[in-house]
């Protein structure tokens, strides 16, 4: 995967990641544009999922009543990269419009990258009329499809250590992991994925302290 996310990141092409939730999709996304033309300019993420009116201020902007208007993904981004996270929870109506606006942003003289985020497979949404086919051929130029944590056996023994040094950093005696423990990780279902096996790992090291 990370192979693949190199090869997209020095396109310019929108790029749809699709996997379980707590894979890693954003952390993917960012990957890509650090290694991408864009990687000193903004990088903005909007979580789809979420109150209507607050998502789509979020993507656009809103003026306050007093005048005072705050800039939306899009115009904060420009020249940067925006990655619609779980874009599958955008409203019906809002996918053809926010579709029209990506297709127009040279317009509002906005240069802006576009990735995207799902656990859902949206070719079936586009097929049951629950997914603008317009915004999925946009986004889905180039897609990405992260395994899940358990698919991942020969990562997961790295990634635990790696998770271990991040929260031991300021321990003067490094955390050591006994095989046994290491193997019950490796056989463990991990639903949740990385976010899992993160808090898994967190509260071990707390809990060593």
């Amino acid at each position: 995967t990370i192979s693949m996310a190199s090869n997209v990141a020095v396109t310019k092409a929108s790029v749809l990641i699709i996997g379980e939730p707590g894979t890693g999709k954003n952390s993917l996304g960012y990957y890509i544009h650090l290694n991408s033309s864009r990687a000193k300019s903004p990088f903005v993420v909007v979580d789809c999922v979420g109150e209507r009116k607050e998502v789509e201020n979020a993507i656009l902007g809103f003026r306050e009543e007093n005048g005072k208007f705050h800039r939306g993904a899009l115009e904060a981004a420009n020249g940067g990269t925006v990655l619609f996270s779980n874009i599958d929870g955008l409203e019906d109506d809002f996918q053809k419009r926010l579709h029209k606006i990506i297709m127009e942003l040279e317009d509002y003289d906005l240069d802006v990258r576009i990735l995207a985020t799902t656990s859902k497979n949206l070719s079936k949404l586009v097929g049951a009329g629950r997914f603008y086919r317009g915004l999925y051929t946009y986004i889905s130029n180039d897609a990405l499809f992260i395994p899940p944590l358990r698919e991942r056996i020969t990562d997961l023994e790295w990634i635990t250590k790696k998770l271990i040094e991040k929260f031991r950093e300021n321990q003067e005696v490094p955390m050591q992991i006994e095989p046994l423990a290491m193997e019950k990780i490796l056989g463990h279902y991990w639903t949740y994925n990385l976010a899992e096996l993160r808090s898994v790992i967190e509260n071990s090291v707390k809990n060593s302290d």
